[in-house]
């Protein structure tokens, strides 16, 4: 209902305990007839409280085996604390400059750098660029 922005580890947490897919909880229409096509005014979109929003790039987040994330990250924002979940990922910086922590190893990673990572191990993502920063996550098996 817009009401809430609640952070990606609250949001991980209830999809967990719920046994769904985070997609569930972003705006969609389930009664439009499903298209490969994904148009950026039907994107679904999640706002975090920590400053992050979260558009899903891909359809049928269920039934693939991927998913695609486009993240615009204001400045200071972050995914609030180390998170774990099943799987990889990879990001790509599109603009700004981001930090991926994994535990105790710190990656800068600057416009056009790009990270692979296993999501089972400790991670999280702060924009320490002095401005807003976005980037593509690809996430297998899907989280969100």
């Amino acid at each position: 209902n817009n009401k809430a922005q609640p952070s990606i580890t609250s949001l991980m947490a209830i999809s967990k305990a719920l046994n769904t897919p985070i997609a569930y909880f972003f705006n969609q229409d389930d009664t439009q007839v499903h298209s490969p096509v994904l148009r950026s005014s039907e994107r679904p979109v999640v706002h975090t409280k920590s400053g992050i929003t979260y558009y899903l790039l891909s359809q049928k987040v269920e039934e693939a085996q991927i998913e695609m994330l486009y993240a615009e990250y204001e400045k200071g924002a972050s995914t609030e604390v180390l998170h774990t979940h099943r799987g990889y990922e990879c990001g790509i910086v599109l603009e700004g400059k981001l930090e991926v922590r994994m535990d105790e190893d710190r990656y800068i990673l600057n416009r056009g750098d790009s990270i692979t990572i296993p999501s089972t191990q400790p991670h999280d993502v702060i924009n320490i660029y002095d401005g807003p920063s976005t980037a593509i996550w690809v996430n297998n098996p899907p989280t969100f």
